[in-house]
């Protein structure tokens, strides 16, 4: 076997087709960095099956597409086709030649091809299994791989080993055989948990059908009992209803009479107070108007003291203001003008240095390394342009050669198309002879229009449309329910689980619908008891938790039955929550909590329970504050002093007390909360699903209709046109078939003349590119000598300019010690510049600021009042405080008589609320009993009429009995204690019972059949595990062997071995590997030198090949890390190998190029594109001898 060829249409760099053939022997792969060379690897990786883009140095797979260039535009389609020759059969294959392709597009479909038949990526792999090539074979041996043999762990290296053991097949069909005995297992415990289950309940099912009979009996002469009695009660308590009423609406008109009394005082009251409430305002007034004038008197009595000092203190500082301006300005002008000095001197020391620069700088470029540097950089363009034009000249040669070859297989088809035009001309004479003579004969006869074509190409229109818009509507609804289905298949999957999925298995066991019967009392479960609304979903279920899953009872005495049966049945634990026990709580604090930011509302009043069960509701949530989210929720706990617990509404938990509950799990299934919202929510998608389903298949119905309507009027059109056509003359349809005959001569000849014309046109475009060429190539012989005369004397130049180099090397030095001298002058009066600058800008900032402060104290002197003015203030403000005190006296007086009668009738007042509260008292006691006694009654008329579906609207109505009402009492209370005595009781335990047995029986004899299958399975592992191990050590000894002898010719010298860490378990020994270059010690491979490494890795895959050839095998610049020394060697190994193994090599090293047998380039030409250059090595040697 071998490979034969590499085709290569828009894979990565290969925008165009790129056909590469493989000879037998040593390939070469030649180019520059980033030409492309890695991408021909890739592509045959990629074909044979690789899936990971990382590897093909991509992020996604669609990135092998071509991408584009500047001047391209990006591809839409890779595709890579490899060719086997598989004449030894090789491959498993009946085929003796082997072609795989493999396709992939932007939108991401993606096609492989075995021999142009579609297949599965499965079927490549089967293909190349255990054959030593593939994707994980040793046919693709990069720098990487060599890398990973020396660099990875011993117990890595055991999967080299097992490649080559070809036990792959093995270890795949162990891995299945183990997971299959791992879900054997897992089904078999799962049975084994279930016959255990059932086991428990077979005995319990038993006990129960014998105390089903005793049960019925009691239970009927109880309800008899009670049937009496709750009939003798109500009719007693309609009595007392009625008498109670009486009473109630006596108490009800005293204390309609004493409110109207104690509304009379009260408005008289008010009224009083309104006038206190007026006149103390008035006081309040007119007190804080004479605390106000009084300061104000003080504080101009102190400023009149002030005025006088304030004036004669700005005089004197405005004068010693003066004084400092203007030495000031005196300091200022002796600056300038030394600044002036320094800045002349600084000038001329600028102007010396720019000058001496100048100097230095032309004497660096006649005579410095910037001349010699430039001569270099010349000399280095030259040879550059000295190989790029040797490289044109190769190309050129190249290019005349296909042209040649393109020329003369034009000239070839030129000359058969004027042979065709010949016979084809003669054919078109022929026919128009035959026409003209054939009309000559029927000189009158004329073919008639046909009437119905018009009609026919309307109707095929028509029905061409009709066809588009049922495909579309057929389209649509497969889609439609296509999404129906699976839509349908997940409310299915979901609604088939049990109704408490999810809950503890006490809750699960007490909810079975045969055990709830036997506890009318359960309500339910708090999670299916609570409707809430979907945006607090998440909140709820955190708050609670656990709680969802307690379960709400009517009364503690159900509760204590609940418990006696699961604990007797040991069925697990339930939290039951009697309504007539729990007791609301209630939140408080809240108003400070809801007006911070996010506060939402308190959890109780967000969600809703049925009626009845507002106290259980209340003792869940009453003290839960639920906000939008975690800093909301701190903040609002603060405000309630976190005495309350604080929810958000994803879910994170600030509890009381402070501590906070947060985070998320990385998967978290539906809660036993939001199954059922979840569910209904599913339900009513498909509802709606299905109407749109329905909807479209309506519309596909109609469209398909118009369709058959359609096809029926175009089959009616054709047949009535084929109908007039049938009744025309024979003439008419020879003198078409005539007319076509020379249509078809003159369009031939057409064609020949077009096809002539194109082909001339391709001979003088061939011979005038072949002149083209010819010209370029004698342009570039001429410039390949200039090239070589010019750097002849740029060489020249260069050795003269390195002997004149040092003369001027000294006389640059003094002038650099005189630069240096001035920079240093020059720095020194910058900084004495730089110390003026300042200076002056101090002075300047100092006169600016005395002359603010000038203005501000002449602003102030100017603003001063003087003391005449002052003390008449002062008068003006007592006179106004004598008056305001006179007023405020007879404000007070006022005050004291109306304060007087408040007070009087206040105590009037008193009197008159104490007896309405009496008559108050006595009227709620009154309603009370009326309530309580119509409590009674509706209770009893409600238990009655839903317990045995009784009314009693009169004494007639009374179930008749001879016992006392003590008697029956008595009876119901002995036969309850007897029934609760029996405990829970199951009335269908005796079907149950046969259920369950015949359940028993089958799941036993499942038990079994699983427990012989997990033997067979064992077996089957244990037997592939054997024949790994005899595989592997046979692999292995060989592989060592080889190893030995490999290293010793790849070294020229030394010993190597390879071992294993754990010989007696074979299934997972590691392997180690040792060696001993020429003059060195037997070591570790990981103490030798990164060349040695490399060199006795390759030296194991060597080895590996010899002991498991391969056709084919190619090397991604595996001898990149050795010398040229060693890569000589590698080179004549690979050559004295390639008898048996054809190697395509991708290299940068010489000696391995000179190997090969023959050598493709690849280039890049135009940029991003890469194209191939074949040059047969052993041609060129044979045409240069």
């Amino acid at each position: 076997m071998k490979l034969k060829t590499l085709e290569i249409i828009g894979f990565k760099s290969f925008a165009n087709k790129t056909v590469i053939d493989f000879q037998q022997g040593m390939t070469g792969i030649v180019g520059p960095n980033g030409s492309g060379k890695s991408n021909i690897i890739e592509a045959i990786r990629w074909v044979m099956g690789e899936q990971s883009a990382k590897d093909l140095r991509g992020n996604k797979m669609a990135d092998v597409i071509f991408g584009g260039t500047k001047n391209r535009k990006p591809l839409n389609r890779a595709e890579v086709s490899i060719t086997f020759d598989n004449a030894d059969h090789y491959i498993a294959s009946d085929f003796t030649e082997i072609r795989i392709t493999r396709r992939l597009y932007r939108t991401g479909e993606s096609s492989y091809q075995l021999n142009g038949t579609e297949c599965r990526l499965k079927d490549i792999h089967e293909l190349f299994m255990d054959t030593g090539l593939g994707r994980d074979g040793f046919s693709i041996i990069s720098q990487g791989q060599v890398e990973k043999i020396f660099s990875a762990k011993p117990e890595e290296r055991r999967g080299i080993i097992e490649e080559v053991a070809g036990v792959y097949k093995y270890k795949q069909n162990k891995d299945k055989a183990e997971k299959d005995l791992a879900a054997t297992e897992d089904n078999l415990d799962r049975v084994d948990d279930i016959i255990a289950e059932v086991e428990g309940r077979l005995t319990p099912l038993a006990d129960q059908a014998l105390k089903a009979k005793d049960y019925l009996a009691k239970r009927e002469s109880f309800e008899k009992l009670d049937q009496v009695r709750l009939t003798r009660s109500i009719l007693s308590l309609q009595g007392q209803v009625a008498d109670q009423s009486q009473e109630a609406g006596k108490t009800k008109e005293a204390v309609a009479k004493q409110q109207a009394q104690v509304s009379s005082i009260q408005d008289g009251l008010s009224q009083t107070r309104s006038q206190l409430e007026a006149i103390q305002h008035d006081r309040d007034a007119l007190q804080a108007e004479i605390v106000a004038k009084a300061q104000e008197k003080e504080r101009l009595i102190g400023n009149q003291k002030l005025a006088s000092q304030e004036q004669a203190t700005l005089v004197r500082d405005l004068a010693h203001l003066a004084e400092q301006q203007k030495d000031d300005q005196a300091q200022v002008e002796e600056t300038q003008a030394d600044l002036t000095q320094v800045q002349g001197q600084l000038t001329a020391l600028v102007d010396q240095e720019r000058s001496l620069k100048q100097t230095i700088k032309q004497i660096d470029q006649d005579h410095g390394a910037t001349k010699i540097d430039a001569v270099q950089n010349e000399l280095a363009e030259n040879r550059n342009a000295y190989v790029a034009t040797m490289q044109e000249i190769a190309s050129l040669h190249n290019k005349l050669t296909y042209q040649e070859k393109a020329l003369a297989q034009t000239e070839a088809q030129l000359a058969l198309k004027k042979t065709a035009m010949t016979k084809a001309q003669g054919d078109l004479d022929a026919a128009e002879s035959a026409l003209a003579a054939y009309q000559k004969e029927h000189p009158d006869q004329t073919t008639g229009e046909n009437p119905f074509e018009a009609q026919v190409a309307q109707a095929e229109d028509a029905l061409a449309d009709a066809k588009t818009t049922a495909q579309d509507q057929q389209k649509s609804w497969q889609e439609a329910a296509y999404a129906l289905d699976q839509q349908r298949s997940r409310y299915q999957a979901e609604a088939s689980l049990d109704d408490y999925a999810g809950f503890y298995q006490g809750v699960k066991n007490l909810m079975v619908p045969a055990v709830r019967r036997n506890f009318p009392g359960i309500k339910g479960v708090v999670a299916e008891l609570l409707t809430v609304p979907k945006s607090y979903t998440k909140a709820i279920e955190t708050v609670l938790g656990g709680a969802l899953q307690q379960i709400v009872v009517d009364s503690t005495q159900t509760a204590k039955s609940i418990v006696a049966y699961l604990t007797k049945n040991k069925k697990g634990r339930v939290t039951l929550l009697p309504i007539d026990t729990i007791r609301p709580r209630q939140a408080r604090d809240v108003a400070a909590a809801s007006r911070e930011n996010g506060y939402i509302g308190l959890a109780a009043d967000l969600v809703s329970v049925p009626a009845g069960m507002e106290n259980i509701l209340s003792s869940l949530l009453g003290t839960t504050l639920v906000v939008e989210n975690l800093d909301a929720a701190t903040r609002v706990a603060r405000a309630c002093q976190n005495r309350l617990r604080v929810v958000s509404l994803d879910g994170q938990l600030v509890n009381a007390g402070g501590s906070i509950t947060g985070g998320a799990n990385f998967r978290q299934g539906p809660s036993v909360l939001s199954r059922r919202a979840d569910l209904k929510e599913k339900e009513a998608a498909l509802v709606k699903q299905q109407a749109l389903v329905d909807d479209l298949a309506e519309k596909r119905n109609q469209s398909q209709n118009q369709v058959n309507t359609w096809q029926e009027k175009l089959a009616d059109l054709m047949q009535k046109s084929r109908d007039f056509v049938a009744q025309g003359q024979q003439v008419d349809y020879e003198l078409a078939g005539l007319k076509d005959t020379v249509d078809r001569h003159q369009t031939s000849v057409q064609t020949l003349s077009l096809d002539l014309a194109d082909l001339q046109v391709a001979k003088e475009d061939a011979e005038q590119e072949q002149t083209t060429a010819q010209a370029a190539l004698t342009e570039n012989e001429d410039k390949k000598g200039q090239i070589e005369g010019q750097t002849a004397d740029l060489t020249a130049e260069l050795d003269q300019l390195t002997k004149d180099q040092q003369a001027y090397q000294d006389q640059k030095a003094e002038f650099q010690a005189e630069l240096a001298k001035v920079s240093a002058q020059r720095a020194a009066q910058e900084e004495n510049q730089n110390r003026l600058t300042e200076a002056l800008t101090k002075v300047q900032e100092h006169l600016l600021s005395l002359q603010e402060q000038a203005g501000q104290m002449q602003e102030s002197l100017d603003q001063t009042k003087s003391a005449e003015e002052l003390s008449q203030a002062v008068t003006d403000l007592s006179t106004a405080l004598t008056q305001a005190q006179e007023k405020a006296d007879s404000l007070a007086e006022q005050w004291t008589k109306l304060s007087t009668t408040v007070k009087e009738e206040e105590e009037k007042l008193a009197l008159a609320q104490e007896e309405l509260n009496n008559e108050v008292v006595d009227q709620s006691a009154a309603n009370h009993r009326l309530q309580s006694s119509q409590e009674r009654l509706a209770k009893q008329i409600a238990t009655l009429r839903q317990t045995y579906g009784l009314t009693v609207e009169s004494e007639d109505d009374v179930v008749a009995s001879d016992l006392s009402d003590q008697e029956i009492d008595q009876t119901l209370a002995e036969t309850k204690k007897a029934i609760d005595a029996l405990g829970p009781v199951n009335i269908a335990a005796i079907q149950e019972y046969d259920e369950i047995k015949d359940r028993h029986d089958f799941l036993t004899n499942q038990a079994e059949d699983l427990k012989a299958a997990k033997q067979t399975l064992q077996d089957t592992i244990d037997e592939m595990d054997q024949e790994v191990q005899i595989r592997f050590k046979e692999t292995f000894d060989a592989i060592a062997a080889n190893f030995s002898d490999v290293f010793t010719k790849m070294f020229a010298g030394g010993q190597a071995q390879i071992e294993l860490t754990d010989p007696e378990h074979l299934l997972t020994t590691g392997i180690d590997i040792k060696a001993q270059p020429p003059g060195k010690k037997f070591q570790q491979m990981s103490l030798l030198s990164g060349g040695e490494k490399a060199l006795t890795a390759i030296s194991l895959l060597f080895a590996i090949l010899q002991v498991r050839p391969v056709p084919f095998a190619v090397l991604d610049e595996a001898e990149a890390a050795l010398d040229e020394a060693n890569v000589d060697r590698f080179a004549a190994y690979l050559k004295n190998f390639a008898g048996d193994t054809q190697f395509i090599t991708i290299t940068h090293r010489k000696g391995t190029m000179v190997a090969a047998k023959i050598l493709y380039g690849v280039t890049m030409q135009e940029a991003g594109v890469s194209k191939m250059v074949a040059v047969n090595l052993e041609e060129a040697h044979q045409q240069l001898a």
